[in-house]
């Protein structure tokens, strides 16, 4: 470790040589034919090392020579494995840099210890003051869950997610809340489904999965209607927001917000009349899957208006080769589109005279080559 901590390692090797010597350790500590003052030399050597925060600061050191000592527990003294785990917490190993983390992982191996080692009580209470940690908190909620007392799960993470506000953690709200949706189902709580499933369906984007959920908790009755009302709700909040930024037009937040809602349900003419009236490269590709069979004219009209803003702005030969990439995509994917692609190629070889690099790539979108 003195080494490792006075020279460059990208390489991997002496961080590799440590590892190594830590799993020579870890198949003793799993060998039955080791002697007990071998596991013995080996336990003590652990006790005084992982007392020094150098470990837990180099990768998972500290963590895998953790697993030695608790691998050697049971064949030397459990208590001077706990007590070892005691003396982390309270030491600058478990105040470091990651001290949240290594205090976590720290209790977690604890528990885990004392349940292996049947000592139930002594693990529920410290379960019981380890709450904060999402992982044991999580464990008594599935717990809760598999007697189908949902009543307490729910209470337990009422409490999960008032800590993780507490500390700004919005992941772990999340994935609270998703076992909040996991219940509702459970227990046939529609409305509560419904709530959660919406939300995570439209919380970043739109989410697939989650949207399949919200549709499937209505008839195919009712979701024509709901799915309108929420789509007029968001025009509605579109529309009312202010708008600052020329890239933050209302036709492409409404593109944004309703494309994937109308490709989910197949509106195909909605989609297209949702396109902005200069719709960027990477919009038409959202939507050309969708409509490039279905509309081919008003498809081209959009890739030729397109194309020839890209070639004006375009300024290198990578930009060249872009343009004829999309050309032959444009050709690939639409029908009938060939002669009005051709055509433009011709044009701006022509427009462009001094641009040999985008002549010499647009000559291959003539040749049909490339």
């Amino acid at each position: 470790m003195t080494v490792q901590q006075a020279c460059d390692d990208s390489a991997g090797n002496i961080g590799g040589i440590i590892q190594d010597g830590i799993q020579i350790f870890q198949d003793i500590a799993n060998n039955k034919a080791a002697t007990p003052g071998v596991m013995d030399q080996i336990f003590s050597w652990l006790e005084k090392q992982l007392l020094d925060a150098i470990w837990f600061d180099y990768g998972d050191y500290g963590y895998e020579m953790l697993a030695v000592a608790e691998s050697l527990a049971p064949h030397v003294n459990p208590e001077r494995f706990l007590r070892l785990l005691d003396k982390l917490l309270e030491s600058r190993a478990a105040t470091g840099t990651y001290r949240e983390y290594t205090r976590e992982a720290l209790k977690k191996q604890k528990i885990r210890f004392l349940q292996a080692m049947g000592r139930e009580q002594e693990a529920g209470q410290l379960i019981a003051a380890s709450m904060d940690i999402v992982e044991v908190r999580l464990e008594m909620v599935e717990e809760a869950i598999a007697r189908k007392d949902y009543l307490r799960a729910k209470q337990l993470i009422a409490g999960g997610i008032e800590i993780a506000e507490s500390k700004g953690h919005p992941g772990t709200v999340r994935q609270w809340e998703e076992v909040l949706l996991r219940i509702a189902q459970l227990e046939d709580d529609l409305d509560t489904f419904r709530f959660f499933a919406k939300r995570f369906a439209f919380i970043r984007g739109m989410s697939p999965e989650f949207y399949q959920k919200w549709k499937s908790s209505f008839s195919p009755e009712e979701w024509p209607e709901v799915i309108g009302q929420h789509i007029q709700s968001v025009i509605a909040e579109e529309t009312a927001k202010p708008r600052k930024f020329a890239w933050d037009s209302l036709e492409n937040a409404l593109f944004n917000s309703l494309a994937p809602i109308y490709i989910a349900e197949q509106q195909w003419e909605r989609l297209l009349h949702l396109i902005p009236p200069d719709p960027s490269e990477h919009t038409l590709a959202l939507v050309r899957p969708h409509l490039a069979g279905r509309y081919p004219k008003e498809m081209l009209a959009l890739y030729l208006k397109l194309l020839e803003l890209m070639a004006d702005k375009a300024s290198n030969r990578s930009q060249y080769q872009n343009l004829a990439a999309l050309m032959k995509k444009v050709k690939q994917d639409i029908e009938g589109s060939h002669a009005a692609i051709d055509e433009l190629a011709a044009s701006l070889i022509q427009q462009y005279p001094r641009r040999s690099a985008m002549r010499e790539e647009l000559g291959w979108v003539l040749r049909g080559r490339g």
